[in-house]
């Protein structure tokens, strides 16, 4: 549902229901349309329940008091918004639950559980899970909510074994970039290249970004991003490849199909924390976890969530770009690095693989998932520059985090696969 009653509707949420800290209040003008808005049928019902649940959630103006009041009496409002309006309880668990925690009560672990498995439920109402997750993002998930969300979308996810000495499993958020270079899957490539087999995952697009994925880029060089699981098992297996692709649609399609959903909600749920970290495809001897964070509550929160999950031999988790494991030639970088329970706080940086700090780099919202392929393959060829340094930098750092490869030997292999264009080989090959 896109219209211009819609966009509306959305601008006034993405005001008032980013979070705790950093949402803003809705001025009279704004609560005007408001009504307006959340009684206008082209408006989505689920986009509606998500902007009364973040005026239920946080604190309030004036106007925003008023607002809830006149929503109450309002008759050509959806009778569905009734009983979270005047905050009643109903027949729905799903429902109940969300009450529970706009109340400020957190949900119990089996209690949350059942919650997320009524979330992927197709013949649940979407407006109600749409609360739920917006309450739960507002308010702040707990520990138990987050550890029962991420155990049921593990136990619901698809997970399929690779005969690979070892895995490394690069975890970025499935919403994409919409600011910079997409270059993980140039270096999968390389790290393939060196022998060591490496696993990429997401989807088409998904909001809340609806950027630049990896999904889009492979299809843009005319590769399949839909292989199917046995053929990316296959890819990892091949030393001529030695990386690959899984879509969600084809690993977990339970979550995959909540995309209207999340669409609808506009902001960011914990799906998209859970997603990313669901090992779809895992070798039975050693596997390696790479992963990112944006702001510095979700570090400890990643580190916690891996810890419980407990499927991986190491993990290294990166203030990287736009919230991914991607790592700026321009600053350096905040990292976890987690083995055997030992969590080891650092900083990278450029300079510790001899590569030049560059300038700092600006956002630009123009760049294409063409430019992204583009640069990539170049960089791969050979051509030198800050989109090849940007792509050692990576490899760089993750073998010599978990000490695979160590000072002049990672340096001269890492040169030696882009010059004889053996990471080439490999990203032409998958």
């Amino acid at each position: 549902m896109t219209t211009i009653h819609q966009d509306n509707l959305v601008q006034l949420l993405k005001k008032k229901g980013i979070g705790k800290t950093m949402s803003k209040s809705l001025n009279d003008s704004d609560c005007t349309q408001a009504i307006a808005l959340l009684s206008n049928d082209d408006c989505s019902l689920t986009t509606k329940a998500t902007l009364i649940t973040a005026l239920l959630c946080l604190d309030n103006n004036d106007d925003e008091q008023k607002l809830l009041s006149d929503l109450k009496s309002l008759n050509t409002l959806d009778k569905q918004l009734s009983p979270l309006l005047n905050l009643q309880t109903t027949s729905s668990t799903l429902f109940n639950c969300a009450l529970q925690v706009i109340s400020n009560s957190p949900l119990s672990y089996d209690d949350a559980k059942k919650a997320f498995l009524l979330i992927l439920d197709p013949s649940e109402k979407e407006l109600e899970k749409a609360i739920l997750l917006e309450a739960l993002r507002l308010k702040e998930e707990s520990f138990d909510e987050n550890t029962a969300c991420l155990d049921l979308f593990f136990e619901r996810a698809n997970h399929h074994p690779v005969d690979a000495p070892l895995l490394i499993d690069i975890a970025t958020p499935y919403d994409g970039f919409n600011r910079h270079l997409l270059l993980l899957p140039f270096v999968a490539a390389l790290l393939g290249s060196l022998g060591f087999s490496t696993i990429l995952h997401g989807l088409d697009q998904v909001s809340p970004k609806f950027g630049q994925t990896i999904h889009q880029l492979l299809k843009a060089a005319g590769k399949n991003p839909l292989k199917s699981t046995i053929e990316v098992a296959n890819d990892l297996m091949n030393t001529d490849i030695s990386w690959g692709y899984l879509d969600q649609s084809i690993s977990f399609s339970e979550l995959y199909d909540l995309n209207s959903l999340r669409k609808n909600m506009v902001k960011r749920p914990l799906l998209a924390t859970m997603e990313k970290i669901l090992q779809p495809l895992y070798s039975p001897h050693k596997n390696l976890i790479v992963t990112g964070y944006t702001h510095p509550a979700y570090k400890e929160k990643t580190v916690q969530l891996l810890q419980h999950l407990n499927k991986w031999d190491g993990a290294l988790i990166v203030r990287g770009t736009e919230g991914s494991p991607q790592l700026g030639l321009d600053r350096r970088a905040p990292s976890v690095n987690i083995k055997n329970n030992d969590v080891l706080e650092a900083y990278l940086a450029p300079e510790q693989f001899n590569l030049e700090r560059s300038e700092k780099i600006e956002a630009n919202k123009d760049l294409t998932i063409e430019n992204s392929l583009e640069q990539g393959v170049a960089a791969l060829n050979g051509k030198k520059g800050f989109v090849l340094d940007s792509i050692k930098y990576q490899v760089f750092t993750i073998l010599s985090q978990f000490n695979l490869l160590q000072n002049d030997d990672l340096i001269s292999r890492v040169n030696e696969s882009i010059q004889t264009k053996k990471a080439l080989s490999h990203w032409s090959n998958f």
